[in-house]
């Protein structure tokens, strides 16, 4: 699941609450926030602090139109890498 953001969440507690109960709940699921802004904004401190084993964060910085496709579509999933599938018998 990918979230477009300019920072961090008003609630953040209950934000980070939530991505842990999704962990634990749906470990399939991936959260991967773009953040859209200067990379060094404190509001993007939460993301970079955030450790719940399914999520990560892109920095795309304040140009980000000038990121070509596969710049953006590897910062994105650069953290995400499926499960292999079983083997068929």
């Amino acid at each position: 699941m990918v979230f477009q953001t300019d920072g961090a969440p008003d609630a953040k507690t209950p934000a980070t609450r939530s991505l842990a109960d999704a962990a634990e709940t749906h470990p399939n699921l991936f959260f991967s926030f773009v953040a859209f802004g200067d990379p060094e904004n404190k509001a993007f401190d939460y993301l970079r602090k955030l450790r719940t084993g399914n999520t990560a964060h892109f920095l795309a910085g304040e140009t980000p139109r000038e990121l070509t496709d596969k710049e953006l579509y590897e910062g994105i999933l650069a953290a995400w890498r499926p499960e292999p599938s079983p083997a068929a018998p």
